[in-house]
């Protein structure tokens, strides 16, 4: 009998790649937040280092050679997340412009491939005052199906997914 293997086992998930989730990566498990993170280390080391530290960190975590093994597995999929922190997403409406003009951008490319499931803005978004979110995933879908009205677009709850009150009454649709 040959062994099943689900689809995520199959789907290398680079979370770590612009966002520094250690709990994910490493052994012992370090819970917190990339902020957390961020400040233990800083405190550790010092603030320069650790701020050198990162730099490096997003510069190498993924190298071409990281790719081409993926490929020599036979994979043909990965999930490449981006931390909108790095955006600096809720600081000013510009800087949500950019990435809605990057989304629109990605979804203009692989808007006719066929083995795009869907697009995921924001993955477990924690947007502070709990009032701009709303208006950032309404502006961004709108964007996407300007160019893309074929494909999904998954949005997840405020404060890492877990609050969904602000969607309301949200009912599944389809727009024409």
């Amino acid at each position: 009998m040959k062994p099943v293997l689900s689809l995520l086992s199959c789907q290398p998930e680079l979370a770590s790649l612009q966002h520094a989730e250690l709990y994910l990566s490493t052994p012992a498990g370090f819970p917190g937040c990339e902020f957390q993170i961020r400040e233990a280390l800083a405190e550790a080391i010092g603030q320069e280092k650790s701020e050198f530290f990162f730099d490096k960190f997003l510069e190498y975590f993924v190298q071409d050679e990281d790719a081409a093994f993926f490929k020599s597995l036979g994979l043909n999929c990965i999930r490449l997340p981006f931390n909108y922190r790095h955006f600096e997403v809720w600081n000013h409406k510009d800087f949500q412009d950019r990435v809605i003009y990057l989304w629109t951008s990605l979804a203009s490319h692989y808007k006719s491939h066929k083995w795009i499931a869907g697009y995921k803005p924001l993955n477990e978004p924690t947007e502070p005052t709990r009032t701009r979110l709303l208006s950032f995933y309404s502006a961004v879908h709108t964007a996407i199906h300007s160019v893309d009205p074929d494909h999904a677009i998954f949005f997840d709850g405020n404060a890492f997914a877990s609050d969904f009150s602000h969607f309301g009454d949200a009912r599944v649709h389809r727009q024409p």
